[in-house]
């Protein structure tokens, strides 16, 4: 599985476009940058325990994209980190790596001549591990996943100088791995091989009845210039896993995004 998200990741942004150019003129442009975030996060997982852990944590992901004609494509890759309790005092140490990419085209009944719309499909690698550093000091804990998402994207201008941007993941089906009924497995990794044997032990496929998720971010510029850009943002993620036991992920954040445009014709 992560051979075939490779793969499709360096067709989407390495190998030049197919097919013959439009005859019309028509311009691409590129865009890189980072984003740091700050966020509160909740999460129960019945497989292990019924309390719910909540705290803080940030994240830091560093992004591209391209536009090139009425073709939309990105990347991200980043990481969130988090230190959460529950009302027992006990504490959860969380992290989560992830990798998206995704192609979408532009939609023109949707579209107009101050904002676009975009609808396509994205693969998203994500492993999220927390340990309970009271409840079960000695064990790893896990949701691995490997999904197939709907992608929605708006960048609608709001005054001269100034853009609304909406992004929207929501997971169709997908591969997840969870821990086993009985979890043997120790947060002291011998190395990064078996890490990576452990969070994929037991991968299934799974749907939208066994798995509900959703992504969502809202930006605004607070400033732009026509090669760069500074903008706030608002995220709310959300994800489901009812296998073997519901696992609930949830939290709020508010991030800085610094993006580096380059325009081609």
């Amino acid at each position: 599985m992560t051979r075939v998200i490779l793969i499709i990741l360096l067709f989407l942004f390495v190998f030049p476009d197919a097919g013959s150019q439009p005859s019309f003129r028509t311009y691409e442009t590129r865009s890189a940058g980072f984003s740091m975030n700050l966020h509160w996060m909740q999460f129960v997982d019945n497989h292990f325990s019924p309390l719910r852990y909540n705290g803080p944590g940030g994240s830091l992901s560093i992004h591209s994209a391209r536009h090139y004609g009425d073709i939309r494509r990105y990347l991200v890759m980043g990481a969130k980190a988090d230190y959460m309790w529950n009302n027992l005092g006990f504490n959860a140490v969380y992290l989560k790596p992830e990798l998206s990419g995704g192609l979408a085209l532009k939609v023109n009944d949707l579209s107009t001549d101050f904002a676009l719309s975009y609808i396509g499909g994205a693969i998203t690698a994500t492993s999220r591990l927390y340990r309970f550093e009271n409840e079960d000091p000695d064990h790893i804990y896990w949701t691995t996943s490997y999904t197939l998402d709907l992608h929605y994207f708006i960048d609608a201008e709001i005054e001269r100088g100034k853009k609304v941007l909406l992004e929207l993941n929501i997971p169709l089906a997908g591969a997840v791995s969870r821990p086993p009924e009985e979890n043997y497995n120790s947060y002291q990794f011998p190395g990064f091989a078996e890490h990576m044997r452990t969070i994929h032990q037991g991968t299934g496929f799974a749907t939208f009845d066994k798995m509900q998720a959703v992504n969502l971010k809202l930006l605004m510029d607070l400033k732009r210039t026509r090669r760069n850009s500074v903008s706030l943002g608002y995220e709310l993620d959300f994800a489901r896993f009812s296998k073997p036991e519901p696992v609930i992920y949830f939290s709020n954040s508010l991030f800085l995004r610094f993006i580096i445009d380059a325009l081609v014709w």
